[in-house]
């Protein structure tokens, strides 16, 4: 199945980004997306299912663009590392990144 390509601009700490994003999964991908979600609400020690909906929504941002998601790994001022779950809270807070794609994808491919 071909993928279709979008591009598109979301603000972040008042900076402009832009972005390319899947519409479409193909069964590799959508492989990798299942296997990522659950290996971070099921699988994992920390009990994120308790925030399930904001790790569906940064796995989202994590298999459908191309955006580096790796400053999730930010550390703060004295060298210590920060919750990636706070910055992903901020990240989705700030963003309209995963709207943008929902609006864009196609239709049922999330009730897949």
């Amino acid at each position: 199945m071909m993928k279709e390509m979008k591009n598109g601009v979301f603000t972040y700490n008042d900076e402009s980004y832009n972005f390319d994003f899947k519409t479409s999964l193909s069964a590799h991908d959508k492989q990798i997306f299942v296997k990522s979600v659950i290996d971070n609400l099921i699988s994992d020690d920390l009990y994120d299912v308790v925030i399930k909906d904001l790790i569906f929504d940064f796995m989202i941002v994590a298999v459908f663009t191309n955006i580096d998601t790796s400053f999730i790994n930010m550390k703060d001022d004295d060298g210590d590392n920060i919750n990636p779950i706070i910055i992903i809270e901020h990240f989705l807070e700030e963003t309209n990144v995963v709207d943008i794609i929902k609006e864009n994808m196609d239709d049922g491919l999330l009730e897949e």
